[in-house]
């Protein structure tokens, strides 16, 4: 089992930007040094923790920050904040839109994170903080988190993009049953998508305006910034549904047609070769009197007969216009 505390940092003071022992974790988050604590919220101890260092925050408040299935969203509470965020999975054989929530309390003098997966937004801040690159505040801590968080998204949706467009194009090169696999499978990755982003886009509304002391003006600007770009990636999601149904509806009438058409050549032999079923199964019955039995000529001529029907057989269809 991990332990419960994965990492921590401190973000201002003298040490700014070093790891924190985890012997002095516990005393920090209640002195005016501004630390990071990262936490497994699968640890057993985590309930536990979270009573001793965030006394004030309700039950139902400490159970959202544990729980196995959350949605993005911001709650103030007193001059704290409980954020929820999600990320996408970028782990080694992982389904992208495999969203990872991110649980975060945020108040004047602490930052507590709890995770159940690793999310790479997490390692990219905690690089920025070590190489000294990082927040120093609060708010801009959630500032520079929330933009890492929008930055890991934008290559796969710029690579869903890409997927759309290749499959418009393989609609008119290369239209069939696979394709129409494909495009399914990219529809449900972009529904899976927009379950997760659109409510973080009504989170980091709910964020940017939050009226607490530890959010300076650069704060709010920034996450007015990555609010509009998660707005953005929503309309792209909603932009990119719409091509995908409007390739999959094309593909659903080329795939018609080409039933149709072969329909349409069956129907056509049919008929040419019934009639003329009809009369070689007429003169197939094994009973007496079938005309030219016994002559020499008459198979020849009952071959010329049978291609002269088929022939103006053929010839009504083509004036009428059927072939």
């Amino acid at each position: 089992m991990n332990e419960l505390i994965l990492s921590s940092l401190i973000l201002d003071g003298p040490r700014k930007g070093q790891v924190c022992p985890r012997e002095e974790v516990e005393p920090l988050l209640d002195a005016e040094t501004l630390l990071w604590a990262h936490l497994d919220a699968d640890h057993p101890d985590a309930d536990a923790f979270l009573d001793r260092h965030l006394p004030y925050v309700d039950d139902m408040l400490h159970e959202a920050l544990v729980a196995d299935d959350t949605r993005p969203r911001c709650v103030a509470v007193g001059g704290g904040a409980l954020i929820m965020l999600r990320g996408v999975n970028l782990q080694a054989g992982a389904l992208p839109e495999d969203m990872i929530s991110i649980r975060l309390w945020i108040d004047a003098r602490r930052v507590v994170t709890l995770r159940k997966r690793n999310l790479k937004a997490v390692e990219d801040l905690q690089a920025n903080i070590r190489s000294g690159q990082g927040p120093t505040t609060p708010g801009a801590f959630i500032a520079d988190f929330a933009r890492l968080l929008t930055e890991r998204m934008e290559p796969l949706l710029d690579t869903l993009e890409d997927t759309v467009a290749a499959q418009e194009q393989n609609v008119l090169d290369a239209p069939g049953p696979e394709l129409r696999r494909e495009i399914a499978a990219t529809r449900r990755q972009m529904i899976i998508l927009r379950r997760y982003i659109a409510p973080q886009r009504d989170a980091m509304r709910a964020l940017k305006e939050l009226n607490v002391d530890w959010l300076m003006l650069d704060d709010h600007h920034d996450l007015q910034e990555t609010a509009d770009r998660v707005m953005r990636h929503v309309e792209d999601l909603d932009m990119l549904r719409e091509r995908a149904q409007v390739i999959r509806d094309e593909l659903a009438n080329i795939l018609s047609d080409r039933m149709n058409r072969n329909l349409y050549t069956l129907a056509v032999l049919s008929a040419v070769f019934l009639p003329l079923g009809f009369i070689t199964g007429l003169l197939g019955v094994n009973v007496g009197g079938i005309p030219g039995a016994t002559a020499s000529w008459a198979f020849a001529a009952l071959c010329g007969v049978l291609a002269m029907i088929g022939g103006a057989i053929l010839l009504m269809l083509w004036r009428r216009g059927w072939m």
